[in-house]
């Protein structure tokens, strides 16, 4: 009997383990990677908030990015949607992603092999980024940003909408992938 209820146990741990990795690292970026996820995302996002007009602008490569990076850009955009549909009552979303692969300098390519810059910005009702209490998702998005040597920064002030941009830097593997 004990060793059935072990079973059950071990089973039921190994199915909220599984169900937290997926969600931590999602699978669809691995099968239709971050070009078409992104776009997928926004569209979906659009068709559950039709008073808010939703548009996403992506210029450079998005193919050699790592994967660190891939789920850092997803996990960012999907919070940000969220937190819009919550609290902001915006009428204009904007959500820009450029890649700058890496720039030489004297025919060498410097140490930096470009980076990645996501912003979102939206024109609904902002809040005070001073004031104490902000969302486990901020602090998370910051997170993710600086553990990837990135910078990541929030302007708002109520009444006047919200731009959040976050700066990512390019290893020489990922820009010649």
């Amino acid at each position: 009997a004990s060793t059935t209820a072990i079973q059950e146990v071990s089973s039921r741990i190994y199915e909220v383990v599984h169900s937290m990795m997926q969600r931590l690292r999602p699978s669809v970026l691995d099968n239709l990677g971050l070009g078409e996820t992104l776009p997928e995302d926004v569209n979906a996002w659009q068709s559950r908030q039709p008073g808010t007009a939703c548009m996403l602008t992506v210029n450079g490569n998005l193919k050699g990015l790592g994967e660190q990076h891939n789920i850092t850009i997803y996990r960012i955009v999907q919070e940000c949607l969220t937190n819009i549909a919550k609290y902001a009552a915006a009428h204009r979303v904007s959500i820009r992603l450029e890649v700058d692969g890496a720039s030489t300098v004297g025919g060498d390519t410097d140490k930096s092999a470009g980076y990645i810059r996501l912003e979102i910005a939206d024109d609904g009702a902002g809040f005070d980024v001073e004031a104490r209490g902000r969302g486990l998702g901020l602090i998370g998005m910051r997170e993710r940003v600086e553990s990837l040597g990135g910078k990541f920064s929030i302007r708002s002030q109520p009444g006047a909408g919200t731009t959040l941009t976050a700066v990512l830097p390019l290893t020489l593997i990922e820009s010649d992938a």
